[in-house]
């Protein structure tokens, strides 16, 4: 089975970049976030168990009961485009799907080219947009399956992720 990431499904400031080659002049113009490269587990194997994926390389590490046995994953990449100099608050939020079959706790980190800060889920980081008003923020986390999962079934898991962009 498969478990599907929907990237992104709670932005506030979405923009059409989205699906958009990036370049400079077009994420200056528009405040928003860009896909680059979106969160995938890929197959996971129909037992309990967890894994987690690491959010720069994505290897998997803490893989208890060898959940995920392609050991990498896809981390996700993302880039939040902004007026030059604002605070943006980042809060990535735990998922849990229906009946509690398992759960993703997403991390990761944010940089603005000069400071790097870590995301934990339902924790809100903070951090300056810079002289460039650009944010990359990269994405992995923790899969922990606490009921074996079906094989003929495909699993969506809403990876949910407020952006707020300070006036």
């Amino acid at each position: 089975m498969k478990l599907l990431m929907h990237n992104l499904t709670k932005l506030l400031f979405i923009s059409t970049l989205i699906y958009m080659p990036l370049n400079n002049e077009a994420l200056a113009a528009v405040q928003g976030t860009a896909i680059l490269q979106e969160l995938r587990f890929g197959e996971v194997v129909p037992i309990t168990g967890r894994c987690e994926m690491d959010y720069n390389t994505g290897l998997f590490s803490s893989d208890f009961n060898n959940t995920c046995p392609a050991k990498t994953g896809s981390p996700g990449q993302y880039k939040i485009a902004t007026a030059k100099n604002t605070l943006v608050r980042i809060t990535p939020y735990k998922f849990t799907y229906a009946g509690n079959l398992f759960t993703f706790t997403p991390t990761g980190e944010v940089t603005n080219g000069v400071e790097t800060k870590i995301l934990n889920a339902n924790n809100t980081t903070v951090i300056d947009s810079g002289a460039t008003g650009k944010i990359d923020m990269k994405i992995g986390g923790i899969l922990n399956v606490t009921v074996p999962l079906t094989t003929s079934n495909s699993y969506i898991v809403d990876l949910e992720i407020d952006i707020v962009h300070a006036p």
